[in-house]
């Protein structure tokens, strides 16, 4: 990554910081390091975007928690060029906060279905549970986002998982009375059903209110 890039990225993690009222000192710090065209030397700059790297196993541990980092709050306020930025300087999309959530759960629980796409896309983990064992849908589904809870189910969220408290997203959804979000849910949760050869299911079986076990 060239000089230039890097000091861009940092100039616009820096102001993105001034613009929510972000303490620095509250994330961890991610090192950047390159090397000058004109130079062999290596230059290291260090800016909080958080470093805390998520396990293969999301989907069964406790997560390991943070802090909050610029990547959360842009995926939180559907800042899209910020998140696409702050990524490809090197910020982990799979950052945890304190709460075990990452930017992609930020971004469903703000209904930013671009941004939530987009972490996707930058290698973010639909399966990826926070301390109450709520994935990313489960936010988008309890806050009745139907696009974005829509996007996610597409793109290869499970629709039958369950938190800690035993509920599925469209569950999530009729307790917060987005009767339409469980609606949604419940006929893509068909058809990802629908698509694994009738020989194992990605979940219970849903129906609006009540759930069947396979």
């Amino acid at each position: 990554m060239s000089s230039k890039r890097v000091i861009t990225a940092v100039a616009a993690a820096a102001c993105l910081a001034l613009v929510v009222g972000l303490e620095w000192k509250a994330a961890p710090h991610m090192r950047f390091s390159f090397r000058s065209h004109s130079d062999t030397t290596q230059t290291e700059v260090d800016i909080g975007l958080g470093d805390d790297k998520a396990s293969s196993k999301d989907l069964e541990s406790e997560p390991v928690v943070g802090a909050k980092t610029l990547l959360h709050t842009a995926a939180a306020g559907g800042n899209l060029g910020a998140v696409r930025d702050l990524a490809e300087a090197g910020a982990d999309v799979n950052a945890r906060d304190e709460r075990g959530r990452t930017p992609l759960h930020y971004a469903a629980e703000n209904g930013h279905q671009e941004t939530a796409m987009a972490l996707v896309e930058l290698g973010a983990k639909l399966y990826a549970k926070d301390r109450q064992g709520c994935t990313a849908l489960h936010y988008a589904a309890k806050n009745g986002h139907n696009d974005t809870a829509g996007a996610l189910a597409r793109a290869g969220a499970d629709t039958g998982i369950r938190d800690k408290a035993g509920q599925t997203p469209v569950e999530c959804a009729i307790a917060g009375g987005h009767q339409a979000t469980a609606q949604a849910i419940t006929d893509l949760h068909g058809e990802q059903r629908a698509g694994d050869d009738g020989a194992h299911s990605r979940g219970p079986a849903i129906s609006m209110g009540r759930v069947f076990k396979s």
